[in-house]
């Protein structure tokens, strides 16, 4: 029988997670809780697996990350946590854990038409395409299968499902077999660490095991969901018997916007404004950059073309001024030298943190990629033209 107690070595005696150098006990109660001390940018680093070991391999990759507390301390969300639990599912019932998902919880649940894991959503042709944001708008993606990270998401329902889970979480129907404690108890906040406030909400809340439990808000929990095309959002309140869910087939905070919508629609009060969706925000700003990028690229290449042409028609000359000349043109290498290194980290310099282009590229809109060539051919050839003018200059012409 597991216990929350329980060490995750119990389970996997390999694992082990350090902090300051210091190894320490995780307990499963601390990755349930996301109290493990794992950093919410664990997951920047979970790779593309499709394979049979992909979760085990996950799990063992995030070893390498040191932790940012202890556990226990406080709460830091990272989807990382539940991959560990994922691989204890499937060392403690010998299955894999979509296979255990699916015929341990989910169809017993009476939630037939559940499927568990994306790769086996892309063999039902009643799931919708996934989309993502790109300079000119939404396109049609198809993303890499992260099998590894599958425990942290990628269960796909109808809206039929949708409902009936709902109401077994709200307890206006019972399903044999499955004790209403078990809903009681996954619905309890973990009130030993301090709650929080961060955007989007605007209530401090505490952490359950898979809600967030909104601090003097008596029976209301909620909860969302993102992969790199999909996103969702829950909310359900046991004080007013009330089941909201909201799916939709790109990443977007739009969906956690619909579902407050519709919750203070039921309540009569006046609808919140939506979130900003920042995936929508970073399509507009690289296409803003791109267009501003392109024009410097081609107002450089103008000058350059005609200060090449100039120069072998002798308009212009060798400046006198060496060593004036020299600092220029160090001080425009410079500059392309730092605009190279600013592409290469935008997206850490754009959305906060270190975020490695193979993250990127998967689960921010297309159009990044295109910024940084962009931003950095712009620059370059600008540069070079300076560099080039910094040597030459007019010839004077003949007094006579």
């Amino acid at each position: 029988m597991l216990s929350l107690d329980d060490p995750v070595k119990k389970y996997l005696p390999w694992f082990s997670l350090k902090f300051k150098g210091k190894e320490y006990e995780v307990k499963l109660s601390h990755l349930l809780y996301h109290t493990s001390g794992l950093s919410p940018n664990s997951i920047n680093n979970v790779l593309p697996m499709q394979d049979d070991n992909a979760l085990e391999r996950t799990v063992r990759d995030i070893m390498k990350y040191k932790a940012i507390s202890e556990p226990g301390v406080r709460f830091t969300y990272s989807t990382v946590n539940y991959d560990i639990i994922g691989l204890v599912i499937e060392k403690v019932s010998g299955k894999k854990y979509e296979k255990f998902m699916m015929e341990d919880v989910l169809q017993p649940l009476g939630l037939t038409k559940a499927v568990v894991g994306r790769e086996n959503s892309m063999l039902d042709d009643n799931i919708s395409i996934g989309y993502k944001y790109g300079l000119m708008g939404n396109k049609a993606y198809n993303a890499p299968v992260y099998r590894g990270n599958t425990p942290a998401g990628y269960i796909s329902v109808n809206g039929i499902d949708m409902a009936r889970w709902l109401k077994i979480q709200l307890q206006t129907e019972v399903v044999d077999g499955f004790p209403t404690s078990i809903i009681e108890r996954s619905q309890k906040p973990d009130r030993s660490v301090p709650s929080n406030i961060v955007y989007p909400y605007d209530k401090p809340f505490s952490y359950a095991a898979g809600w967030l439990a909104f601090d003097g808000v008596n029976g209301l929990l909620s909860h969302g969901g993102n992969n790199p095309n999909y996103s969702s959002y829950v909310i359900i309140s046991h004080e007013e018997k009330i089941g909201i869910a909201v799916m939709g087939n790109r990443n977007s905070s739009y969906t956690f916007g619909i579902a407050r919508a519709i919750y203070s629609i039921l309540r009569g009060d006046e609808p919140l404004p939506p979130p900003t969706d920042i995936p929508y925000l970073v399509g507009k700003l690289s296409l803003i950059i791109v267009i501003l990028a392109l024009l410097l690229a081609v107002y450089g290449g103008i000058r350059l073309v005609l200060l090449i042409r100039n120069i072998r028609n002798g308009i212009m000359i060798k400046a006198l001024n060496g060593k004036k000349s020299k600092l220029s043109a160090i001080i425009w290498l410079g500059i392309s030298l730092l605009a190279g290194f600013v592409s290469y980290f935008f997206p850490s310099l754009l959305l906060g943190g270190y975020i490695p282009w193979s993250f990127v590229s998967v689960w921010y809109p297309d159009g990044i990629w295109i910024v940084a060539i962009a931003f950095f051919g712009g620059v370059s050839v600008f540069s070079t033209y300076r560099i080039i003018k910094a040597f030459y200059c007019k010839e004077k012409p003949l007094q006579g």
